[in-house]
């Protein structure tokens, strides 16, 4: 409900699981996609976030896969990004904090490749007119938060 995630399907498993417990067990495949909330129901927490947490996650993925995670902003915000982009050997980006308080850390396992903005914003483009998603928008916060120049590496 809070992520407005769609339905399950052949493409998409929702796992409401305590994270840590889950991803220590491995059974699983590897996934391209983690979305990790690391508050408990109450929002109290962060529940999990130290780099050996963070390192079971990135272990998660497949190689090229990306996870983002929900962190609150604030204080507690910086301790949380570091642990993260330790656990990902520096291949994160940020989103700027929402109204909420929010933060989201997108950090990705794999080579790094290059990205150019403008092919960055074609996908977004692409991807807000199917999805009916603001990810134009996205690209923009992704770049001015992050200070990335038209070229880059993620």
């Amino acid at each position: 409900m809070w992520f407005k995630l769609p339905e399950e399907d052949d493409h998409l498993k929702i796992v409401f699981e305590d994270c840590k417990k889950y991803l220590f067990e491995g059974n699983f495949e590897p996934v391209d996609w983690l979305l990790v909330d690391i508050y408990d129901a109450e929002a109290w927490g962060p529940v999990y976030d130290d780099v050996p947490f963070y390192r079971l996650c990135r272990k998660a993925l497949r190689e090229g896969g990306v996870a983002s995670f929900n962190l609150f902003g604030g204080e507690d915000f910086e301790k949380s990004y570091k642990a993260i982009s330790e656990a990902f050997y520096g291949q994160v980006l940020i989103m700027p904090e929402v109204q909420e308080g929010n933060r989201i850390v997108i950090a990705s396992k794999g080579e790094k490749k290059d990205y150019s903005i403008e092919q960055l914003k074609e996908r977004a483009a692409e991807i807000q007119t199917r999805l009916k998603v603001p990810a134009k928008k996205w690209i923009k916060m992704l770049q001015k938060e992050n200070s990335l120049s038209n070229e880059f590496k993620f």
